[in-house]
């Protein structure tokens, strides 16, 4: 056996050709006989040649190195096989391909001359490729093969019995030397693997009588194995942390197998520290790809068990006898800050909003330089950020932060936090000290005054709010996060001034839809005055347009408390002069206040979109019936209609409310009208 290595580093052992006389015999004829030849072969790979002997890296032989028929033609042909075992060893891990070709560019059988008297004349009907229905992907049954043709079957084995017994497959042509086919292909080591090979013939009674020979021959490659250390290309990403673990991306020179691992032999991925302590750490979930014919290896790296360092990588095959390649590049593994405590604090008191450090257990000389600058970086007093600029500095080998200015805060105990950015990768870490620090500053005391002290319902206003806070020197201008409450509900753009040594506090009071005495709270959140006072703010519900009072009701408009008429139809609502009118008056709308009809100055009928908004603030029960003021069930017109014929009104009775349409001539009792004003 011979291994030619060329210069493309690729190694391949060769067994065979091994030759196969066929001889078909009619009518009796004697065969003629060929003997195998020698059963080795080198492999040309390359430019360069270097031939190493390999003893016993592939054998094969063949169970019957002469296959005869004796074939009795009929005249509609008769089918007849036989076969040869191809029986192949090899000790190689990625196993062998079997090669099958005829041994010439004449796949033909050709009849053999007895003597000179013979004619020339010779059966040709070389294979199946010759027949109508053949499929060169799938081949032919024996019973579709036409008459005098022949061809090859690769067979199956069925290994139940006490003796193997084996059946034939399609049948296809035999390919000429040039052409010659891969018929099997292993993934490992094999002992007398076995490989049946059928070779069947139809003739008929036009076929000359005498012996048909043609020689095929068989060869066992070794599959290819890798021979290289150097076969790692690249690997992706370069740079990683050791506390997470990263997809690793490993590219070779490498020829992609199928058969470079099995279940029991896997590829093994480690990460080995360089330098003088190569300590070895396993890359997990390991998978093989195929990169345009080379392979790539995928692995997971672990998320503990790294250190900061740079790593080769190594590939071990165990299938190849732990075969390894180990990368001439490294990876680089860094770390970042994950964690940490505060140890220290400078002050617990933070009244006087001074500056104040936080003492950490960070590693100055490790990490100061991959931290964002500090600025980027916060502390933290409640909720509130360090009111000056934060600064780092080296505190006996730890990283400590001083906060210039102490935020404003309440009295009570806080929370000190300290956010960290790492520079890598812009990620945040955190710590906190709890209940570290106090604000001690006195606080106001006394009742709020609130000017003005009453309001329509549903209305906003200006309103200015007298406190009896005390700001302590030095502070005056600091006042800190202003809040107003009023019945629970925040004023808008609250802003705080200072009348000799009293606050002030002024804001837009929120729309309420509730009539009552509310309580009014005041908190400025920088230096602890909280108050709450209750009844000090009316919510009224009386309104007056004209000479008419109404009731502003939860949709911000003025209502009339009584109706203006009854027992009308629309077309008077709408400004016809007859409580009875069948036409007349103003037309449809849909746009509020913009039809008058009988309604007095400043005051316009409802539309249904009026309604709609009543029925969503009061509900489709019967409150709407009790804030309206009713004794009995109404109908209200709308000045909207629907249909020519049709208008919308709002019906309450003392248990629904809801809009719906009557016809515009209809005249009950129960049809009035009640006014809106703005």
């Amino acid at each position: 056996m011979k291994l030619s290595k060329g210069s493309s580093g690729i190694g391949r052992v060769f067994a065979g050709p091994v030759f196969l006389a066929l001889a078909f015999l009619l009518a009796g004829a004697v065969s003629a006989e060929m003997a195998p030849e020698d059963s080795s072969a080198t492999s040309a790979d390359g430019s360069s040649k270097l031939s190493i002997e390999i003893p016993d890296s592939v054998s094969l032989t063949l169970s019957k190195p002469v296959v005869e028929l004796n074939v009795a033609t009929t005249p509609s042909g008769a089918f007849s096989s036989d076969y040869t075992v191809v029986n192949v060893s090899t000790s190689n891990y990625t196993g062998y391909t079997l090669n099958f070709s005829d041994e010439d560019s004449d796949n033909n059988l050709n009849r053999i001359k007895v003597s000179e008297l013979d004619d020339d004349a010779t059966i040709s009907t070389i294979n199946a490729t010759n027949n109508p229905s053949y499929n060169p992907t799938t081949g032919i049954t024996s019973g579709d093969m036409r008459a005098n043709a022949w061809g090859y079957s690769v067979g199956s084995i069925d290994n139940t019995g006490a003796e193997p017994s084996y059946t034939e497959n399609n049948y296809f042509a035999v390919p000429v030397l040039a052409n010659a086919k891969n018929i099997k292909v292993t993934g490992t080591t094999s002992a007398n693997d076995e490989t049946p090979v059928f070779f069947g013939t139809k003739l008929d009674n036009s076929t000359a009588a005498g012996t048909y020979q043609d020689t095929v021959a068989f060869s066992a490659v070794a599959n290819y194995t890798p021979t290289t250390t150097n076969g790692i290309t690249s690997i992706s990403p370069s740079t990683f942390f050791d506390f997470e673990s990263t997809t690793l991306t490993i590219d070779t020179d490498i020829d992609y197998l199928d058969s470079l691992v099995d279940a029991t032999h896997p590829l093994e991925v480690y990460l080995v520290k360089a330098g003088s302590d190569p300590a070895t750490v396993a890359c997990g979930d390991v998978t093989l790809l195929n990169n345009n014919g080379s392979l790539r290896v995928t692995c997971q790296t672990p998320a503990t068990g790294l250190v900061e360092a740079n790593y080769n990588i190594e590939l071990i095959f165990t299938k190849l006898g732990n075969l390894n390649y180990l990368s001439n590049d490294t990876v680089t593994v860094q770390s970042k800050l994950q964690s940490f405590t505060i140890t220290a604090l400078s002050t617990t008191d933070l009244s006087t909003q001074g500056s104040f450090y936080v003492d950490t257990n960070i590693d100055y000389s490790k990490y100061a330089s991959r931290l964002e600058s500090p600025t980027a970086n916060t502390i933290t007093v409640g909720d509130t950020d360090c009111a000056g600029n934060v600064t780092a500095s080296n505190n006996n080998g730890n990283l400590r932060y001083t906060c210039a200015t102490s935020p404003k805060k309440t009295v009570g105990n806080y929370n000190v936090k300290v956010n960290l950015v790492n520079s890598v990768d812009s990620s945040i870490v955190s710590a906190t000290a709890s209940d570290q620090v106090a604000y001690a500053v006195s606080t106001g005391s006394g009742n709020l005054s609130i000017s003005p002290n009453s309001v329509a319902i549903s209305t906003t206003q200006a309103v200015t709010i007298t406190t009896t806070l005390t700001i302590p020197t030095g502070v005056i201008a600091n006042y800190g996060t202003v809040r107003v409450f009023i019945d629970g509900n925040t004023c808008t753009s609250p802003s705080a001034s200072l009348s000799g040594t009293t606050v002030k506090v002024a804001c837009t009071a929120p729309s309420l839809s509730s009539t009552g005495a509310k309580n009014v709270g005041v908190s400025i959140g920088g230096y602890s005055y909280s108050k709450d006072t209750n009844s000090i703010y009316t919510v009224t519900d009386a309104c007056k347009v004209g000479t008419t009072t109404g009731k502003r009701l939860s949709d911000g408009n003025c209502w009339m408390t009584s109706d203006l008429a009854t027992g009308i139809t629309w077309y008077y609502a709408m400004g016809a002069s007859s409580t009875s009118a069948t036409s007349g008056g103003s037309s449809s709308t849909t746009t509020a206040f913009s039809v008058t009809g009988h309604c007095p100055s400043g005051w316009y009928m409802p539309t249904k979109a009026q309604f709609d908004t009543l029925i969503s603030k009061y509900g489709s029960g019967g409150t709407l019936y009790t804030t309206l003021g009713l004794s009995s069930y109404r109908g209200f017109w709308s000045a909207t209609q629907l249909g020519s014929g049709g208008a919308y009104l709002l019906y309450v009775d003392g248990s629904s409310a809801h809009v719906t349409n009557y016809g515009k001539t209809g005249s009950p009792s129960s049809l009035a009208i009640r006014c809106v004003a703005p």
